[in-house]
């Protein structure tokens, strides 16, 4: 059983290293985009904005499967130009991604906000870098919205047993996605004092693997947890992976297997004992007709 566990246990953390190194390419290329973006928007004018700015995000978004829409934001949050023409000239000052950005900005960070619904109706979240205007201000955001669905490939292609689920959560807690999809647990947060999130997280280690119960669900699993902060991309959060297994079906084929030796072993007690019996009984039998003798 603690062989089971232990192979398990391994399978788990070496699939997680696999989505990891996956999805470390794509948000590296996202960061490169975003930093391409914000070398250009200093020479791009109002006219560009409109046209130039439009076509190099629209073509970058397409370049990326992972990326939902690509923004150039002003220090207002008014929206100058974004693949998605529908969503220029809004106002997004209200949105974690750009308050972040805003009230800290350190142009050498990449932002991580946590997971939100979109203005175009998806669960998404955001990665975003600090502009600065002339005079070294705040000159607004260039920003990019992850798709969640290509995540969810990533996370599916290593479910490989019937009783998995796999999961990416930001690294404060909120749930992006699980896989399969779990609409009750979306936005939930994980951190709460005691759950196997907080623990892997206050671990320090980089992956980590619990036998427990899992707060939001109240299923016993056996969960792998990863921490994904890719060393090129400066994130100010991390991701966390996580995929696991239901206990009870992980460990079943060991309990058909123990009841089996189990049944072997009860029924080899049972003919020794028939045959000690039967032994017995006939070395009384055997000793009785001595004795008439």
């Amino acid at each position: 059983r603690r062989s089971l566990k232990q192979a398990e246990s391994a399978r788990l953390a070496a699939h997680l290293r696999a989505i990891d190194e996956n999805l470390s390419h794509q948000l590296l290329g996202v960061y490169h985009a975003l930093l391409s973006t914000r070398e250009r928007r200093a020479h791009w004018n109002e006219t560009d904005l409109r046209t130039t700015a439009v076509r190099r995000l629209a073509a970058l978004s397409d370049a990326m499967p992972g990326v939902r829409t690509m923004h150039v934001l002003d220090a207002q949050g008014r929206v100058l130009a974004s693949n998605r023409e529908e969503l220029i000239g809004r106002s997004f000052a209200e949105r974690a991604y750009f308050r972040d950005a805003r009230d800290q900005r350190d142009a050498a960070v990449l932002y991580v906000s946590p997971p939100f619904r979109t203005a175009l109706d998806a669960w998404a979240l955001n990665l975003t870098l600090v502009l600065h205007d002339a005079a070294g201000g705040f000159g607004g955001v260039v920003t990019a919205t992850l798709d969640p669905q290509y995540f969810e490939v990533a996370l599916h292609s290593a479910l490989y047993a019937g009783d998995m689920w796999a999961a990416i959560a930001h690294g404060d807690g909120d749930v992006l996605l699980f896989s399969p999809p779990r609409e009750d647990l979306r936005g939930r947060n994980l951190a709460q004092p005691g759950s196997m999130f907080a623990r892997h997280r206050d671990s320090g280690q980089a992956t980590t693997v619990f036998d427990d119960t899992v707060a939001l669900t109240g299923e016993r699993r056996l969960i792998a947890q990863h921490t994904l902060r890719p060393s090129a991309v400066p994130m100010d959060r991390p991701l966390v992976l996580a995929l696991s297994r239901d206990v009870a079906a992980l460990y079943a084929p060991w309990r058909r297997q123990t009841a089996l030796y189990a049944g072997l072993y009860a029924l080899l007690v049972t003919l020794a004992a028939a045959s000690l019996w039967a032994l017995q009984r006939r070395q009384r039998a055997h000793d009785a007709a001595a004795e008439a003798q």
